[in-house]
């Protein structure tokens, strides 16, 4: 599943990257992938581990000095990515097509 993770996330990076985010994608083969997404208004990330499927997903608002998004936990497999983590990119205003 990292490997689906890895590729979903390399796809969406040019459509975030177009909505004047930074973004940087970071992986180590069989352990982890982790997409941080950096603006002027927020610093955040996710970060997706091979075992047992875990992520942590965090937006922190830089102006404010405060986590206003943060969840962690098991991967839902019937799922797809772009619907799992859709609160979190709409906390941002980012849209994933």
């Amino acid at each position: 599943m990292l490997e689906k993770f890895t590729e979903w996330v390399n796809e969406i990076a040019v459509q975030i990257k177009q909505q004047n985010f930074d973004v940087e994608v970071t992986s180590v083969v069989n352990y982890f992938t982790k997409m941080s997404i950096d603006s002027d208004h927020f610093v955040s990330e996710i970060v997706y581990w091979s075992q047992a499927d875990q992520y942590v997903a965090e937006i922190i608002d830089v102006s404010a000095g405060q986590t206003i998004f943060n969840r962690s936990g098991d991967f839902k497999k019937d799922e797809s990515f772009s619907i799992f983590f859709s609160d979190f990119f709409s906390e941002m205003n980012i849209t994933i097509e």
